[in-house]
């Protein structure tokens, strides 16, 4: 055993734990490959069988659903994303009903026909139902996860808890420099105010 050697895999593998895929970097490719394989597998398995359109809501709502929701119980998927992966099932679902692949998706979602849950709504509810588990627990997952919030406070120099106070409307500005708040944290800015003349009008160089 003391000869034995460990290697550590890249950052970019992917790991897989309990059916759910993680890797070091964080990336979500391997993922969304993985869920656009799933869903294309399953809509081949099912072009050619006689089925109806009941059992195609069942095998939607009651197999795919839960199933891709497990698989991303760790990863975020944008609104954009979640539509793009189910667009094969949708296309499938159409042809099945003599449908033209055209026709709007509301007919297919609405709770008047078909009912297909929306995978991004599924996504939200399962990560808020996990986030108001994790506050509400009293033993060392609800500490970590109010440390994380007082890091995330502490690091875009939020006057509140980030649960109370959160003044970004979109993800992109995670990726605007601006959004980088350590250079002014380094000369212990926090305030608009300190950084523009007492008149309000020139910005202090």
């Amino acid at each position: 055993m003391a000869d034995t050697i460990i290697r550590a895999k890249d950052e970019s593998a992917a790991k897989q734990v309990l059916g759910v895929w993680i890797t070091l970097s964080k990336s979500d490719k391997h993922i969304i490959n993985q869920i656009r394989y799933e869903v294309k597998q399953l809509c081949n398995t099912l072009q050619h069988k006689l089925i109806t359109d009941k059992q195609l809501q069942y095998v939607y709502n009651a197999v795919i659903i839960p199933r891709l929701e497990y698989r991303t119980q760790l990863t975020f998927l944008s609104k954009n994303m979640c539509h793009s992966l189910m667009v094969p099932f949708r296309t499938l679902f159409k042809h099945k009903l003599n449908f033209n692949k055209c026709i709007s998706n509301t007919i297919l979602h609405t709770s008047l026909l078909y009912q297909l849950h929306s995978f991004y709504n599924i996504k939200i509810q399962s990560m808020f139902t996990n986030l108001m588990c994790q506050l509400n627990d009293s033993d060392i997952t609800g500490h970590i996860t109010l440390i994380h919030f007082c890091q995330l406070q502490s690091y875009f120099n939020l006057s509140d808890n980030p649960l109370i106070c959160w003044p970004f409307n979109s993800a992109i500005l995670f990726y605007d420099p601006i959004a980088n708040f350590s250079s002014l944290k380094a000369y212990h800015i926090m305030f608009v105010k300190q950084l523009v003349s007492f008149n309000s009008i020139y910005i202090i160089n």
